[in-house]
């Protein structure tokens, strides 16, 4: 959960530091992260680094789903 939120703090440092705000639903729902795909930022190095920190969380957000399936198993 700490990597996991860690990783959506850094997106959104990304985002307030190119003054984009999400003005429509709650953060990290499936429309959310739709929006976050679709963004386009000003420079191609900025755009990488959006690509790799929106595939950190979908991987760290699996990550968690994995694990809980494994402890809902175990209990």
């Amino acid at each position: 959960m700490k990597d996991l939120k860690e990783a959506k703090h850094q997106l959104k440092a990304l985002l307030l530091l190119n003054n984009i705000r999400n003005e429509g639903t709650a953060n990290w729902s499936k429309k959310h992260l739709r929006w976050l795909t679709e963004l386009i930022l000003p420079h191609p190095a900025q755009q990488v680094v959006l690509q790799e920190q929106l595939q950190t969380i979908e991987e760290r957000i699996r990550r968690l789903e994995r694990l809980s399936g494994h402890r809902a198993t175990a209990e």
